[in-house]
């Protein structure tokens, strides 16, 4: 399955800059986008 870019993302969810999608997500869930991936795919699901 492909992944789309933060900037992608960010762009799809109506962020101005990717940076806002960063802070956001950061604040949501209390980790940064790469620490939740990594995380994601090592199998933990928190």
């Amino acid at each position: 399955m492909p992944q789309e870019s933060q900037s992608q993302i960010a762009y799809d969810f109506n962020f101005s800059e990717p940076s806002h999608l960063m802070r956001f997500f950061k604040k949501a869930t209390g980790k940064t986008c790469v620490q939740y991936q990594n995380d994601y795919n090592n199998g933990i699901y928190e």
